[in-house]
């Protein structure tokens, strides 16, 4: 089984939703974060990162590693859209 597809399936429901959120609609914001927990745990496992936005910090994305994990997974997208500011 693929790395990526194992790590996939180690991920419980909430840290999927988060991922998900990270990338189709973030950057987001931390009050705008579905499940903070779940963020800070993508964040240790390196699927996620802090970053800034539009010259603010506070924002969380996902990382390359979070794209390719998610892309094993058979999550609908969140509808894209460009930024969360919060």
């Amino acid at each position: 089984m693929d790395k990526y597809k194992m790590i996939w399936e180690s991920l419980d429901g909430g840290e999927r939703e988060v991922l998900n959120q990270l990338l189709h609609t973030g950057p987001v914001y931390d009050g705008n974060i579905i499940s903070k927990s779940s963020r800070d745990n993508l964040l240790d496992y390196g699927l996620a990162i802090r970053c800034c936005f539009m010259g603010e910090d506070g924002y969380t994305a996902a990382s390359y590693d979070g794209l390719s994990v998610f892309k094993e997974g058979n999550d609908k997208p969140f509808k894209t859209k460009a930024g969360s500011i919060g």
